[in-house]
């Protein structure tokens, strides 16, 4: 039996003829004797005590506070007093409030894909980019064009965050000033995605005037054999280098590291060194995307057990907004990355797919230089508003409690590795575990899965 006595009184505002809502698909953990109570349709949630998780699951939207009490019999001293209070605690969670399903904004995020050629070629690369040629493309959209479809954009949705990648973007010979009258004119914010191995001092200073703006470096390890491996052989030294001036710069930059087989085991280390010397860092989990990351996926992917390694490790540096990919926040819920509405994927000729890892000919949603942008947000609402976690029947019909944190998973990578966009992830079991911890790490801190002897999500 577990004493109640150390509850303390307050005015109360209930009675013990009180009837509180029912916690619609109420999800209870525990853990080092404290329990994670998660409404799942909010999301909600809190850690409290066992008499807290067994009152929340008898709230049914029926029964009086007093008749919970009656079912609490076990619970030494309680009165209708304590009743009022946990209900009180309850309320004081949100545990009970509804959340409205929020609209995405079109355009939220804009693949700027301005050249396929690059400089390196990385086993893994999703866009499966080609050798850098001295001639340009002819198919390449030229600096103008990218400028003013920036405007575009910035007109429907002035928050768009514009993302200049490829191939290698530096590759052309425009692309700083692409960045510059992008920012400059339109004033979106505007990211480059780089391996960081061709900039220059002049590329740097011109990068720095720039406003709303910040780089990712990729780079996989600071252990040059193992990056030999996934980038290129000597690339390291010139991305590191490249690092090292963006932060003398004071240039908003982070490095991307993508997880694979041959760094898993040293992610952490990378991680460490970022933080030390402090450089932003993030990572991604290396998937099924392009022919080249299909064809060398038997020495790049990961195991179950590595798979959730690297979901969970980063933990412990938790950001609720950053840290699982999606943010985890109370009240918030998340239907789905928003492809082919509030995200796009523009190709270097100007073709439109949903997202960066579908840019095949089958989910081409058009061009722009046929199709306002008006039309293609149409067409991609269209075709791929349904590719959200509501409509993933096993997320749904098992009623997974963090199903609106992860949003079911990544949709492309579902596809490419069973060929249908609203199968099951791969590797669902694994998210959903990871989730579950991330919940207790943004109540606890990460210092409390080491303590509790679940930092793994694993008994």
């Amino acid at each position: 039996m577990e004493n109640v006595s150390m509850l303390t009184t307050k005015e109360l505002d209930l009675t013990s003829d009180s009837v509180l809502p029912q916690i619609p698909e109420i999800f209870i953990d525990e853990r080092k004797g404290h329990y994670l109570v998660l409404n799942p349709l909010g999301p909600w949630w809190f850690v409290g005590s066992k008499l807290h998780a067994d009152f929340a699951a008898l709230c049914d939207g029926k029964r009086s506070l007093g008749e919970i009490r009656e079912r609490l019999s076990d619970y030494d001293g309680l009165t209708d007093e304590h009743m009022v209070l946990l209900a009180q605690s309850l309320q004081r969670a949100k545990i009970f409030t509804p959340t409205e399903k929020r609209e995405m904004r079109p355009l939220s995020v804009i693949f700027f894909n301005i050249t396929r050629r690059c400089n390196l070629r990385c086993p893994y690369c999703y866009y499966d980019s080609v050798a850098v040629k001295d001639e340009t493309y002819e198919d390449e959209l030229d600096s103008e064009t990218w400028i003013e479809l920036a405007g575009r954009i910035a007109e429907i949705n002035p928050k768009a965050k514009i993302m200049i990648s490829g191939g290698e973007p530096l590759i052309r010979p425009d692309a700083v000033s692409i960045i510059e009258n992008i920012a400059q004119r339109h004033n979106v914010e505007v990211k480059l995605i780089t391996n960081g191995t061709l900039f220059t001092d002049e590329i740097i200073e011109r990068l720095s005037r720039v406003k709303k703006f910040s780089i990712q470096v990729s780079i996989d390890s600071m252990i040059p054999e193992l990056n030999d491996k996934t980038r290129e052989k000597g690339s390291l030294d010139k991305s590191m280098d490249t690092v090292r001036k963006l932060k003398a710069a004071g240039i908003d930059f982070v490095i991307s590291s993508t997880v694979t087989s041959i760094n898993i085991d040293n992610i952490r280390g990378f991680r460490d060194y970022c933080i030390k010397n402090g450089y932003g860092f993030r990572s991604s989990i290396f998937t099924l995307s392009g022919d080249l990351s299909k064809s060398n996926n038997d020495w790049l992917g990961l195991t179950s057990e590595q798979y959730f390694d690297a979901c969970t490790y980063a933990l412990e540096d938790f950001k609720p907004d950053t840290t699982m990919g999606h943010p985890v926040v109370p009240g918030v819920r998340r239907y789905g990355c928003g492809m082919g509405y509030g995200q796009m994927d523009i190709s270097p000729d100007g073709s439109v797919f949903p997202c960066s890892h579908l840019n095949k000919p089958q989910f081409l949603i058009g061009n722009i230089k046929t199709s306002s942008i008006q039309q293609l947000i149409a067409e991609g609402e269209y075709r791929y508003g349904y590719c959200e976690v509501d409509n993933i029947s096993y997320c749904t019909e098992s009623k997974c409690p963090v199903r609106y944190f992860c949003t079911g998973g990544c949709r492309a990578n579902t596809y490419n590795n069973f060929g249908e966009i609203n199968a099951r992830a791969k590797y669902c079991d694994q998210h959903k575990q990871s989730y579950i911890s991330a919940l207790w790490v943004y109540m606890m801190g990460p210092d409390y899965l080491k303590d509790s002897g679940k930092e793994d999500g694993r008994e």
